[in-house]
């Protein structure tokens, strides 16, 4: 019975392995896919639900609640799944040692309360600590990560904060920006969030380009802690016909980030200051 479930456990490593490395190279992870599909291949339970939790999303995907909670949430579901094969093994090896069918009956019966309890323990307790780090402002729409590079931004889906207009009015007071309507064509800090915002760089990148895109810009380049952004205007003259922005997301030593837009599309931003408002209203704080 011990040989069965060795070679039950190896295949799910080696299916999962396989299914893995092979995603994580269409969604072209930063990690290496091969390093992905061998950690999955070593140990399924911890890897699986990591890989699930961090990789970029694809169009149209969505992902919420932070990195923590994605992956307390698929490691109790990679769990719930798995305990059904154990506990056929068990009762199996369980009923065979029995010397009569009444006692073959109680150690069923007992094993699957214990089993069935410990795994309440388990999932509740996984997924306990997951709603302690749950982030529900925390929201990610694919494409991210290199997958928003390489469709230029253009199919990031917008997404509705829900935030009432008072509440909007009320934290524009928080959010810096300055226009000079003599240089126009000047490079300059356009806006900013003067308070840290509680995400990972690229978290905050994916926030931001996700809002840009629904202001009209498409991106031009991504990189480190920095999102290149441009809006065109294809009847302007070549050196008037495109207007550029440039988000910054800092990474703060005492955690989060500090967001700022620098870039020369003056009047864009103020067409969109009061959604830049409620945008990053909605966005977590320290």
């Amino acid at each position: 019975m011990e040989f069965i479930a060795t070679l039950i456990g190896l295949a799910i490593s080696l299916v999962l392995a396989v299914w893995v490395g092979r995603d994580a190279s269409r969604r072209q992870t930063q990690t290496a896919p091969f390093l992905w599909g061998f950690g999955v291949l070593l140990v399924w339970l911890l890897f699986f639900p990591l890989y699930l939790a961090k990789r970029p999303l694809k169009t149209g995907e969505v992902r919420s609640g932070g990195r923590v909670w994605n992956f307390m949430k698929y490691l109790a579901i990679a769990v719930s799944a798995y305990v059904p094969i154990v506990m056929v093994l068990a009762l199996s090896d369980v009923a065979a040692q029995a010397t009569s069918v009444e006692e073959a009956v109680a150690l069923v019966v007992s094993l699957m309360l214990l089993m069935g309890l410990v795994w309440m323990i388990f999932a509740g307790g996984v997924l306990l600590i997951g709603l302690l780090f749950k982030k529900s402002s925390v929201i990610e729409r694919g494409p991210t990560g290199t997958l928003a590079q390489a469709s230029g931004g253009q199919y990031a889906k917008p997404y509705d904060s829900g935030q009432p207009e008072a509440r909007r009015q009320s934290y524009s007071g928080d959010v810096q920006s300055s226009v000079n309507s003599e240089h126009q064509e000047g490079y300059g800090e356009l806006a900013s969030i003067k308070e840290i915002v509680d995400l990972s760089p690229q978290q905050a990148l994916d926030e931001a380009q996700t809002f840009l895109v629904r202001q009209g810009y498409s991106i031009m380049e991504r990189k480190g802690e920095s999102l290149a952004m441009q809006r065109r205007f294809p009847y302007q003259p070549v050196e008037q016909n495109t207007l550029d922005l440039r988000v910054t997301a800092l990474h703060q030593t005492e955690g989060g980030v500090q967001i700022s837009v620098t870039g020369n599309d003056h009047e864009g931003v103020k067409e969109w200051q009061s959604a830049w408002a409620e945008w990053a209203e909605g966005l977590p704080k320290r």
